[in-house]
């Protein structure tokens, strides 16, 4: 209201700000624009990580590692198809927000306070101002305003994917063991996290340490990660 009492004082048009709104079809209207920054924003994310393993895999194409399962040393591979893996695990992961993106980018502005208004309103301009509209910019708009107010499945629906993505990339299979409970691997250790830790430990028996940034020990925190093992160095 602040805000329409300031637009009045400079214009008095500013007094028609909140005509055929309400405050419950415009909070759906924040959540959903402030949800769909968000998503497209972890997308990007995941794609640029997606990215930087292909590059890794490959300045690293001829390193080989050995593959374990259940813990058992089982056959030599290459660092950069393990790399893949990683590579097609965040792919199914990017589908899926880009699925829940077609949900979320739905227009609910003219819906009122649950039953709509006598105004003639054009639901599609607005739409497509704010960007509500699909692959062919055809105008995406809720259908029905008492549930275009009252929906929140969307949120429902992000928070279900992103923790689906954070779970299944902490404890995918890895070159160590399909199953992460054979090696106690919490699923809050991020797969690749747990991979840079197993690497070294003297238990694997693969000589080397972990280099992030120029720092050994407990510093995680940098732009670069190498690994020295065995002569070689990866990501360097």
């Amino acid at each position: 209201m602040n805000l329409e009492a300031e637009l009045t004082r400079r214009e008095p048009a500013g007094a028609k700000l909140h005509t055929g709104r309400s405050r419950n079809d415009q909070v759906a209207l924040d959540t959903r624009m402030w949800l769909r920054e968000e998503l497209c924003e972890l997308a990007d994310e995941i794609h640029d990580l997606q990215l930087a393993l292909v590059e890794l895999g490959e300045k690293n194409s001829k390193v080989l590692i050995p593959g374990y399962t259940h813990l058992q040393r089982a056959q030599p591979v290459y660092l950069a198809h393990h790399l893949l893996a990683y590579v097609e695990m965040l792919e199914r992961d990017y589908e899926r927000l880009l699925d829940c993106l077609v949900r979320v980018n739905v227009c609910p502005l003219g819906s009122g306070a649950l039953a709509g208004t006598t105004l003639p309103l054009d639901r599609e301009f607005v739409a497509r101002e704010l960007g509500f509209v699909d692959a062919h910019e055809e105008p995406m708009i809720c259908e029905n305003s008492m549930d275009a107010v009252s929906d929140r499945d969307f949120v429902v629906e992000f928070c279900a994917e992103a923790r689906h993505a954070l779970i299944l990339n902490m404890g995918r299979t890895n070159m160590f063991t399909p199953r992460p409970v054979a090696i106690g691997v919490h699923p809050n250790v991020p797969t690749i996290a747990a991979a840079l830790c197993l690497v070294p430990s003297p238990a694997l028996g693969i000589r080397g340490t972990l280099e992030i940034a120029g720092h050994n020990g407990h510093s995680f925190w940098g732009e670069q990660i190498s690994l020295h093992g065995n002569g070689v160095t990866l990501g360097a």
